[in-house]
């Protein structure tokens, strides 16, 4: 079944003019289009260095519509690990 699973890759490179250049590559697995898990990588930043984390997406009973849950676990330097939530509708 080709919805089984998907692996998608992510690379993106910044040459700002007020700051340094910097690097951040991120890797994401999906399964049949309703649970994801997510890890990254970044260089050249001052305070991120990897991240970690999954997703969630369910389609709404009766509805076209679907709901987005999504946790990120990203190591921060000096403030250690931070967790990021997001909740979010799709129409």
């Amino acid at each position: 079944n080709s919805n089984a699973g998907r692996v998608d890759a992510f690379l993106q490179a910044e040459h700002p003019n007020d700051n340094k250049e910097n690097l951040r590559l991120g890797l994401e697995y999906g399964w049949q289009e309703h649970f994801f898990l997510r890890c990254g990588k970044f260089w050249g930043r001052d305070l991120e260095n990897y991240s970690a984390g999954f997703g969630l997406l369910m389609p709404l009973p009766g509805s076209k519509s679907k709901l987005s849950l999504d946790f990120a676990w990203v190591d921060y330097d000096h403030l250690d690990a931070v967790k990021q939530f997001s909740l979010g509708f799709k129409f």
